[in-house]
């Protein structure tokens, strides 16, 4: 199931990392609502209607 949200930090900077916290069992590893796969998707201004952003 496909979930998104936005966020606006306020500032331009510089994203090196991030952390993700799964659930601490081992068996909800990737499963149970825990993503897999993701994509980071972002611009330096605001978004006009297009909705044009960039794959980082």
């Amino acid at each position: 199931m496909p979930i998104w949200f936005t966020f606006d930090l306020g500032v331009t900077t510089h994203l090196s990392r991030y952390l993700y916290w799964q659930r601490l069992d081992d068996s909800f590893l990737y499963q149970h609502g825990n993503m897999k796969e993701w994509e980071v998707w972002g611009r330096a201004d605001k978004p006009d209607q297009s909705g044009s952003w960039a794959l980082l």
